[in-house]
């Protein structure tokens, strides 16, 4: 084999190698509550979630009520039990309304993501 045909093959298999690092955007895979939840109050849990599909470098999940008032405690951040997940609590003086939660985060190759759902307390 010649230089240049060494060459070009092992960047072809490093670039084999890429895929993994390259699609490491993350996206939004599972939330607590669920997106529509409605949820009586005294069962309501206070931890409020949001789960991704790979490893987050940094984030923010904030919880608001309709009329925008911070409702959780702090800016929220990764869940100290798992690198995919963002994680706040509801402050304990739960009310029935509704409640819009805010996430940002970013992924472990530095893409932004930011996103938001409602849940109901009944």
């Amino acid at each position: 084999m010649s230089v240049r045909t060494t060459t070009v093959v092992a960047a072809l298999a490093a670039a084999a190698l890429l895929p993994a690092a390259a699609d490491a955007h993350v996206e939004l895979v599972a939330s607590a509550p669920q997106a529509g939840a409605s949820i009586a109050v005294p069962k309501a849990a206070r931890a409020v979630t949001a789960t991704f599909s790979g490893q987050i470098r940094s984030g923010t999940i904030v919880v608001r009520n309709r009329s925008g008032v911070v409702v959780s405690t702090g800016a929220g951040g990764i869940d100290p039990r798992n690198v995919r997940r963002l994680k706040t609590m509801l402050k304990a003086n739960r009310k029935p309304g509704r409640f819009t939660v805010t996430y940002t985060v970013v992924s472990a190759d530095g893409h932004r993501e930011s996103g938001r759902w409602a849940f109901s307390l009944r």
